[in-house]
């Protein structure tokens, strides 16, 4: 399998497995608050049904990463409305929503044509999904946004340098080297 780098922490993966709902009310300070999980589903995987969520806005719309048939992964939005659904590649066989504002943008990472290059992406349900580019390797990875769509992440500066740069995306201003990241 090709080489991919996601950058979200164990332990907040496992502990977003599943959705938990608050069902309280107004609840005060001697009240119990109770939560209820909710399956999200996937998106069909063939031989093995398989999803895992990597972000939750307020409004309750979880982001992350399920199986598809034909054992593809794909990056899902999964909202009470409207399920589940397949937010697409950038042309190759792979991509995993790592991030969502309380807009509703979606950033993550997706294979380009050949499955030679990760790039990163921001989809939008107005706009799909684009391509944010690299800092000039074949890869990048955008892992947050914030609420005025200024996207985060990293990326190889050369297809020889492997050492991970940090980098900012905005419309207006495009991807912007910040220079190596420490691990």
């Amino acid at each position: 399998m090709h080489p991919c780098f996601r950058v979200v922490p164990s332990v907040f993966v496992l502990v977003l497995t599943v959705l938990f709902t608050a069902v309280a009310g107004d609840a005060g300070p001697s009240d119990r608050i109770f939560f209820v999980p909710i399956d999200l589903g996937t998106l069909g995987g063939a031989n093995v049904s398989f999803s895992t969520p990597a972000a939750v806005n307020v409004s309750g719309q979880v982001v992350g990463l399920s199986l598809m048939p034909q054992d593809r992964f794909r990056a899902f939005s999964w909202t009470p409305a409207g399920g589940m659904i397949n937010l697409g590649t950038l042309g190759g066989t792979y991509s995993d929503a790592m991030a969502v504002n309380d807009m509703g943008q979606v950033v993550g990472e997706s294979f380009t044509p050949g499955d030679v290059e990760a790039h990163a992406f921001s989809w939008t349900q107005a706009e799909g999904m684009i391509d944010l580019g690299t800092l000039g390797g074949w890869f990048s990875q955008a892992v947050a946004v914030n609420d005025v769509g200024q996207v985060v992440g990293t990326s190889f500066p050369t297809d020889s340098n492997l050492e991970f740069h940090a980098f900012s995306w905005t419309r207006a201003g495009g991807m912007v080297d910040l220079g190596p990241s420490v691990v």
